[in-house]
C-alpha cells in the first residue's frame, strides 16, 4: 500500500512541476482497441509481446509482475512486485515500474507508467505510453536513458505481435536458462497432518468421494468429479458460487479406491500472486490406512512448495488450511 501511495504522490507532483521530465512514446498498431488493451491488461497478453512470464490483475492494487528471466532468483526476474494503479477498460492502464538490477539505487524505488489506447481508424489503435516520476542525476539519468530505448523496443514488439503473431520465447528462454546459475538446492518442504478416527476406510472414503460428503469438511460450496483426471472446486464463502474470486482449484491426479487420492492444488486469489505463478508442483495427498479395531489413520500431506518470502506466506496459510481440513474430516467420525 505504501508503494501505491508513493506512486500516486508522484503523479500529483507532475501538476506542480511543468518542467517534470518524462518519457512519452507513441505507436500505431494494426489491431482493434479491445485487442490492444487486452495485450496490456492480461497475463496472456503481456506474454504475447512483452515477456515470457507474467501475472497481471487488471484492478487497483493488482499484480503487474513481468518476468523477463523466469529462472532468476526472486527479485531479479524483471519487473518483480509491480502493482496496477488504475484501469479504464479499453482505454488506459497505469502501473508502478522499477529499473534494471544493475542500477540498484533506482531499482529499489518506483516510477509510474501510463499506457493509453484509442481508436485511430477502423481496426487501428494509437498507443501512448508515458513514463513519469523520475529523479535526477546518477542512476536516475542512466535508467532514463535505458528506458528511452527500451520502450521503443517494447512498442515495436507490440506492433509485430499483431502483424505476425505472438512472440515465440523459446530461444530467449533457452539463453536465460544457460545464463542463469542453478539455484542452490534446499530441503523439500512438506506439510503433514494426521488423525486416527473410529471408522473404516470405506466409510471415510464416502466423505472424500461424494459432493455431499466433501461439503461436510472441505468447504460449504463444493463441485466434485471424483475420478482420476477429475476435479474438486471449493469456496469457503457459502454465499459464493464456484468460479467466484477465492475459488480453490484442485485437479485429481490419481485415485486408489479406499486408500489414496492425490490432488494438484491451484492457489486462489487470496494466496500470494508470486506463488500462484509457480504452483504447478503443489500437491495434496490424502491416505487412509487401517489402524486396527475398526479405526483408520488419515494422513494429509502437501508437497511441491517453492522457496522465498511469498512461498513462506503461502506455506503458513496452507499449514492452517491442511490442519483444519484433517480436523474437520476427523470430527465426522467421533470416538465410539
Amino acid at each position: 500500500m505504501r508503494t501505491l501511495f508513493s506512486a500516486i504522490a508522484a503523479l500529483l507532483a507532475l501538476a506542480a512541476h511543468a518542467d517534470e521530465r518524462m518519457l512519452r512514446k507513441e505507436a500505431l498498431v494494426e489491431a482493434p482497441v479491445e485487442s490492444v488493451h487486452a495485450a496490456w491488461t492480461t497475463s496472456e497478453g503481456i506474454q504475447s509481446f512483452f515477456a515470457p512470464e507474467a501475472i497481471v490483475e487488471a484492478k487497483p492494487g493488482g499484480a503487474f509482475f513481468i518476468h523477463f528471466n523466469p529462472y532468476a532468483a526472486g527479485g531479479s526476474r524483471g519487473a518483480d512486485g509491480m502493482r496496477v494503479l488504475a484501469v479504464q477498460p479499453g482505454r488506459m492502464i497505469s502501473f508502478t515500474w522499477n529499473a534494471p538490477p544493475y542500477i540498484p539505487d533506482v531499482r529499489a524505488q518506483r516510477t509510474v507508467v501510463i499506457v493509453r489506447t484509442e481508436a485511430a481508424g477502423e481496426g487501428r489503435t494509437r498507443v501512448t505510453l508515458t513514463h513519469a516520476g523520475w529523479g535526477d542525476g546518477g542512476g536516475w539519468d542512466e535508467a532514463y536513458k535505458y528506458f528511452d530505448k527500451a520502450w521503443d523496443r517494447v512498442l515495436g514488439s507490440l506492433r509485430e505481435r499483431f502483424a505476425k503473431g505472438p512472440t515465440d520465447w523459446r530461444e530467449w528462454l533457452g539463453k536465460m536458462r544457460q545464463a542463469t546459475p542453478e539455484a542452490p538446492r534446499v530441503p523439500e518442504r512438506i506439510l503433514r497432518h494426521q488423525a486416527v478416527v473410529s471408522a473404516t476406510p470405506e466409510t471415510i472414503w464416502k466423505a472424500l468421494s461424494t459432493p455431499e460428503g466433501a461439503a461436510r469438511w472441505a468447504a460449504p460450496v463444493v463441485a466434485l468429479d471424483f475420478r482420476t483426471g477429475g476435479y474438486m472446486r471449493t469456496h469457503d464463502d457459502a454465499s459464493k458460487a464456484i468460479g467466484a474470486p477465492g475459488t480453490r482449484h484442485l485437479d485429481i491426479v490419481n485415485v486408489i479406491e479406499n486408500e489414496l487420492v492425490t490432488y494438484q492444488v491451484g492457489l486462489a486469489e487470496r494466496d500470494p500472486a508470486a506463488a500462484r505463478l509457480e504452483d504447478q508442483r503443489l500437491q495434496r495427498i490424502v491416505q487412509l490406512a487401517p489402524a486396527g479395531a475398526g479405526r483408520t489413520r488419515i494422513v494429509a500431506t502437501m508437497v511441491g512448495f517453492g522457496s522465498g518470502p511469498r512461498w513462506d506466506e503461502a506455506y503458513a496459510a496452507l499449514a492452517k488450511e491442511n490442519e483444519a481440513a484433517v480436523r474437520k474430516l476427523a470430527a465426522l467420525f467421533p470416538a465410539r
